[in-house]
């Protein structure tokens, strides 16, 4: 189950704590998108053009959803995740347009993770929760390829996710003046 193997890889990737950071208006570790774009790798199997195009692209929607948004104001950082990893494993799965609309739907409805879990005494949960962002993503990429459809206007309907963290301008694609953001990071201390 490529999902499984998603959260397993995402969990072992935390378990030395060596992520990397990416910190704007908010921030998080973009590095946790890795599990899945392996785990879909796997999967395809994909050529490794296409698995670093992948993990390009999560890194671009990850940390552009950083720069447009804090998310960590109104939940935790693996929003920022299950979105980056449902979009790269997306590209590798060559999801169509209807099907990529679907896969964002069914990653984020259900995957709205609050920020309890950093907080306090921290709990075996909070080396999962990239993982587990990784593992929702490629479950619903997966669903998605198969015909499975998500809840329409994720993001402007009503109770979608502009509703709930409130309207924010996101400017995702990287530029001829803007680098790609896998270059932007930085290992945490």
């Amino acid at each position: 189950m490529p999902e499984a193997a998603a959260f397993a890889n995402g969990v072992m990737l935390r378990l030395d704590d060596i992520s990397d950071n990416y910190r704007v208006k908010s921030g998080g570790h973009p590095s946790d998108v890795i599990a899945g774009m392996l785990a879909a790798d796997e999967a395809v199997h994909a050529d490794g053009p296409s698995v670093i195009n992948a993990i390009t692209i999560a890194y671009d929607v990850y940390c552009s959803f950083c720069e447009a948004f804090d998310i960590n104001s109104k939940g935790d950082q693996p929003v920022y995740g299950v979105l980056a990893c449902v979009l790269g494993a997306g590209k590798l799965l060559r999801l169509s347009r209807e099907q990529m609309g679907n896969a964002v739907s069914l990653a984020l409805a259900p995957s709205m993770a609050l920020f309890q879990t950093p907080c306090g005494d921290l709990s075996g949960w909070k080396g999962c929760a990239g993982g587990n962002a990784s593992r929702n993503a490629l479950f619903a990429a997966f669903l998605a390829q198969d015909g499975f459809t998500g809840p329409a206007a994720v993001f402007e309907g009503k109770c979608g996710l502009w509703d709930i963290v409130g309207r924010f301008d996101w400017q995702v694609t990287a530029g001829p003046d803007v680098p790609l953001r896998v270059t932007q990071t930085h290992i945490k201390c």
